[in-house]
Parts: C-alpha cells; structure tokens; sequence
C-alpha cells in the first residue's frame, strides 16, 4: 500500500482515505479482489497447475488460493475451472 501511496504522490492515509470514499472498500480488499480475478483468469484461460496459478496471483501456494478462492465465491478453483470451460 505505501507503494501505491509514494506512486500517488500523498500520504498512506489519505490514499486509503479516498479510495474507500470513491470505491467503498479499502485496499487491501481491491488487492484482494484483484488477485482472485487474475486467478480466475488464468484457471479459464489456461491449463497451468494451481500451485503456478497461486503464485503468479499473488498467494503463496495452491492451499491458500483454494482457501480464499472458496471464501470468496462459494466454489474451488478446479469447480470455477470446469465451469468457465
């Protein structure tokens, strides 16, 4: 996040001040977001094992990626595999 801020020019603070105002959720939760939706694109879009899709989204490894994978939409990754195809 304090790279984010120092790209921005401002404060750490004033960055998470104002993305919540305009996006309504902080950032760590869009990191979050957005790591999920990289996964979710690589498990549609390609034939990479999870362990390679974890890392290259930004987990440390597949277990955790499945962890949050399922807390977040309500399926595994092999599940949301199987039905982007």
């Amino acid at each position: 996040v304090q790279d984010i801020a120092d790209a921005a020019s401002c404060s750490r603070r004033t960055l998470e001040r104002k993305f919540r105002r305009d996006l309504r959720r902080s950032i760590n939760e869009e990191l979050a977001r957005q790591r999920l939706e990289h996964a979710k694109r690589l498990l549609a879009e390609t034939d990479a094992d999870l362990d390679s899709i974890a890392r290259s989204a930004g987990f440390p490894d597949a277990r955790r990626l499945s962890v949050v994978f399922r807390r977040n939409s309500g399926e595994t990754p092999s599940g949301f595999r199987s039905r982007a195809r």
